[in-house]
């Protein structure tokens, strides 16, 4: 299987190897990091959700116990472990919020890096493809891999970007601008709207103007391809939006998709 692995994925892979596991699914992230040599703690942050401080030959990695659920603690771990891993001698602290962690899209910096670093050490891409061959995409198949690999709903979805089968469309905007977008190989559709405002009848824009339910069923609304996409076939095919809002930071996130 051929799966094209970042440096990033593939030290997270070596980290794996270097534990015994295929994954870490039944591993709690503080039995791995103190077993890497470094410190580990959940406890109330002001300001941040993760940091990694490295002083004196010794690393502490910190998770914000008020970060809810365990899933996204369990990644924000997985994260700093990345920074540890990655770029404890290049930096001294890492201080990590709910925007850096979302950091996806800057080719090369060390966010990103940690969160490829993550993804593939809590969902391994070859498990993942496993999991997720032959299946559509929908929010009930990401709750599904969130539980079983015990991962955040946003990360299995960013995972589904780079290793999953069905096309989606992936466009995070922060304050009503598309700030970043991502697409799965087979995805036939792209948006120029970079740094300009969502688009008028999109999901996303009704979050920044309205404010949406982003519960149950209501999670994927049917939609026009050109509310997102300039140039769209005349296919039939139903096309969905699932926007996850981040109210704390004025941000969401949308999927687009069709069946």
């Amino acid at each position: 299987m051929n799966l094209n692995l970042t440096l990033a994925e593939l030290k997270a892979k070596e980290v794996l190897r270097a534990c015994g596991l295929v994954t870490p699914i039944g591993i709690e992230m503080e039995e791995v990091i103190l077993g890497r040599g470094a410190f580990y703690e959940e406890k109330p942050l002001v300001g941040k959700e993760g940091e990694m401080v490295s002083t004196n030959g010794k690393s502490f990695i910190s998770v914000n116990s008020n970060s809810k659920p365990e899933q996204r603690r369990r990644f924000i771990a997985a994260h700093e472990l990345g920074h540890y891993e990655l770029h404890r001698n290049l930096e001294p602290i890492f201080s990590d919020t709910d925007a850096s962690l979302l950091t996806w899209y800057q080719e090369g910096s060390h966010e990103q890096e940690a969160n490829y670093f993550a993804a593939e050490f809590l969902m391994p891409s070859e498990v993942f493809v496993k999991k997720t061959l032959g299946r559509p995409f929908s929010p009930a198949l990401i709750d599904e891999l969130s539980y079983g690999f015990r991962t955040s709903v946003t990360s299995t979805i960013l995972k589904y970007v780079s290793r999953g089968p069905h096309p989606i469309f992936v466009a995070y905007s922060q304050n009503n601008i598309i700030k970043w977008m991502k697409r799965t190989q087979g995805s036939n559709y792209w948006c120029t709207k970079l740094n300009l405002e969502t688009p008028a009848l999109s999901v996303a824009h009704e979050f920044f103007t309205e404010g949406i339910n982003d519960s149950g069923d209501s999670r994927k609304q049917k939609i026009s391809k050109s509310d997102w996409f300039e140039t769209v076939s005349k296919s039939s095919v139903p096309c969905y939006e699932w926007c996850i809002p981040f109210r704390s930071i004025n941000s969401c996130l949308s999927i687009v998709w069709e069946d």
